[in-house]
């Protein structure tokens, strides 16, 4: 059964990459298969059944994590990765905006959040949102707002 489904993959995958790379073609385009990944996406108690797909007498590499439109995407879906990478960007925010806060007027402040800090957060929220690891990120982000409204970090109430 697994054979036969392997098999059916394998050959709607070539079939999809020959149409892909006849839509490039025609659009005076080049499909770079140096750089072309494949990604399983797989449970974690699955079991690993490797894909070997070869196109053009290249095999495309199979990998666990990879980088689409700068979003770190692991075979998990979790988006473990993707949070890793924009933690330390949003702590750089932070660290700005801390040191911003005395020489800043709140409505300048306010814009240096918004370009800075929740720029970052946006992008791609609609996917790692709702990710077990996304607390870490709104947990940074109240810390931010928090040094913005100049209140304690113990302090509830956050005016914006």
């Amino acid at each position: 059964m697994l054979d036969s489904y392997l098999m059916y993959a394998l050959q709607k995958t070539n079939l999809a990459l020959t149409n892909l790379n006849q839509w490039f073609y025609i659009n005076q385009l080049v499909l770079n298969i140096t750089k072309t990944n494949v990604i399983k996406f797989t449970l974690k108690t699955a079991a690993h059944v490797p894909l070997d797909i070869y196109y053009k007498d290249n095999v495309i590499d199979e990998v666990k994590t990879t980088q689409f439109i700068d979003m770190r995407i692991n075979n998990y879906m979790n988006w473990k990765n993707h949070i890793g990478q924009i933690l330390p960007k949003l702590s750089a925010a932070c660290f700005s905006i801390r040191k911003l806060i005395h020489s800043l007027n709140p409505d300048v402040l306010h814009m240096v959040y918004f370009a800075y800090f929740h720029s970052i957060i946006q992008y791609g929220i609609i996917f790692w949102g709702n990710s077990t690891h996304a607390h870490q990120v709104f947990k940074l982000q109240k810390r931010v707002v928090r040094v913005m409204s100049s209140v304690g970090s113990r302090s509830s109430y956050i005016s914006f």
